[in-house]
């Protein structure tokens, strides 16, 4: 099962001995450390994995009318984002039975397309923007269906997030039960964890020997991946070939070929 952020702590101080760390580290900064660990590593699968940091939301806020955009028979409606929102997978206005996937455009289409009625948004073919802010990091949707109006859980969307800052000793004093990692990517999370722990007690070589047995489970789940996306590719059968449908890497180049 999954660790909490209980669990996180007591491998950590269980295996510290092991790797001879010597430094005394309270569970507040070990809970510092792993959650550092645990985007350390979000960060290193998430170009191969990002199904495993997907969600699926209903935007249940009242959307607001952007009258800035607002043109013809098109109206732009925002909706601020998840917090945990990384990017955006596809997005769904929706209705009691059906339901349709917008399509994505650019910031400065969302004024030109309003003026070209052959390329409008409408009810059957809503059409979505998404704006980051770098000032507050916070995420707006803007999406539109024509003239008409977005209300509150008609939009869906499917995204990478984030994963959570986990706490041991939360203020509600009920420990967080967080599941959304992986439970493939705990032992990075740990081993992440405990390279930090000598990061602040300066042992450097130690340190190297704990990042070779990171860059071996990391080499494991790459290999791991190619397996299974990589397939052999075959030779379309021809006067020349002899035995179709062979693997390429198998059938010998012939001179002049």
């Amino acid at each position: 099962m999954p660790y909490n952020m209980y669990q996180y702590i007591d491998e950590v101080k269980t295996r510290s001995p092991r790797y001879d760390i010597q430094l005394e580290l309270d569970d507040l900064t070990i809970e510092m450390l792993i959650n550092r660990a645990r985007r350390d590593v979000q960060m290193a699968t998430l170009p191969l994995f990002r199904e495993r940091y997907g969600r699926i939301a209903t935007l249940s806020a009242v959307p607001n009318l952007v009258s800035d955009y607002a043109s013809g028979s098109v109206a732009w409606y925002s909706i601020a984002l998840p917090t945990d929102f990384i990017e955006e997978v596809v997005v769904y206005l929706t209705s009691a039975t059906r339901q349709w996937e917008a399509r994505k455009l650019s910031k400065p289409e969302m004024d030109n397309i309003a003026r070209n009625s052959w390329n409008a948004p409408t009810a059957n073919a809503p059409a979505f923007v998404v704006e980051k802010d770098p000032a507050s990091s916070t995420a707006i949707l803007y999406i539109s269906k024509g003239s008409g109006v977005v209300a509150a859980n008609e939009t869906e969307i499917w995204y990478v997030a984030a994963l959570p800052y986990l706490q041991a000793y939360p203020d509600s004093g009920i420990p967080d039960p967080e599941r959304k990692m992986s439970y493939q990517w705990e032992e990075l999370v740990v081993l992440c964890a405990l390279a930090k722990t000598y990061e602040m007690s300066q042992f450097q070589g130690a340190k190297e020997l704990l990042l070779s047995d990171i860059q071996t489970i990391v080499t494991l789940l790459e290999e791991g991946y190619k397996t299974k996306v990589d397939r052999p590719k075959l030779l379309l059968p021809t006067r020349d070939s002899l035995v179709p449908n062979v693997p390429i890497l198998d059938v010998p180049i012939k001179e002049g070929q």
